[in-house]
């Protein structure tokens, strides 16, 4: 955010872990099931 305030290029974001990458996109899977009463896979 400083770099934003400051008119500068922001730095690259980091990766996330594999770990958290799976946990999300396991908790998006449930809520799609939830939400559209069908199966994602």
């Amino acid at each position: 955010m400083e770099a934003r305030a400051k008119g500068l290029p922001e730095p690259n974001i980091p990766p996330l872990p594999d770990k958290k990458v799976k946990e999300i996109s396991e908790m998006y899977v449930e809520m799609f099931e939830k939400i559209t009463g069908e199966s994602f896979r």
